[in-house]
């Protein structure tokens, strides 16, 4: 089994520090937003990087295949944050605790909805209107009926304690148990 490494800082973070962490992962990447009412499902891009601090929500993710990166607001500014990546970083210790942790094999996730071949969006029948997916124009073309996320789960003693998203893949049939 391979190691993933697990990151918390020791004190949350103020909003510039939790941008810049985000600047650094790297693109490609997606970002799923939560509120209470909303949820928010897109493509990581300069402009959204330059929107900082007005397009983040109280609550989300920043996937890649380098790291992903969570955050839950505190306070007013003020963020708990959560690191996964399976690359050591090289993070003072005396800011961030790290904690080594085993990582299965990669699989999929699938996305709700199928898509038709004439469609940009997917249809998921029991839920009423269109489903877009973050999905690349060289992608969109290749016009795949099923979308799923790329992932791994972060354990600890053999038991699954976290997952962890690295990418987002079209798929033409949807199998059981598939592995990356």
């Amino acid at each position: 089994m391979n190691s993933g490494y697990l990151y918390r800082p020791c004190a949350p973070l103020s909003l510039r520090e939790l941008s810049d962490l985000i600047k650094k992962l790297g693109l490609p990447a997606w970002r799923i937003q939560e509120k209470i009412d909303d949820i928010e499902f897109k493509v990581v891009n300069s402009e959204w990087l330059e929107s900082f601090p007005t397009s983040l929500w109280p609550q989300g993710k920043v996937f890649s295949s380098c790291a992903e990166i969570r955050w839950w607001i505190v306070d007013n500014g003020i963020y708990d944050i959560l690191l996964l990546s399976e690359t050591q970083i090289n993070f003072s210790r005396d800011i961030w605790h790290e904690t080594i942790m085993e990582i299965g094999i990669p699989y999929l996730v699938y996305l709700w909805g199928e898509r038709k071949t004439t469609d940009k969006y997917w249809i998921e029948t029991r839920i009423p209107h269109e489903i877009y997916y973050p999905i690349e124009d060289e992608w969109q073309k290749r016009k795949l009926k099923y979308a799923a996320i790329k992932a791994y789960n972060y354990s600890d003693n053999s038991i699954v304690k976290l997952t962890r998203f690295f990418g987002l893949e079209l798929i033409d049939k949807p199998q059981g148990g598939i592995h990356v």
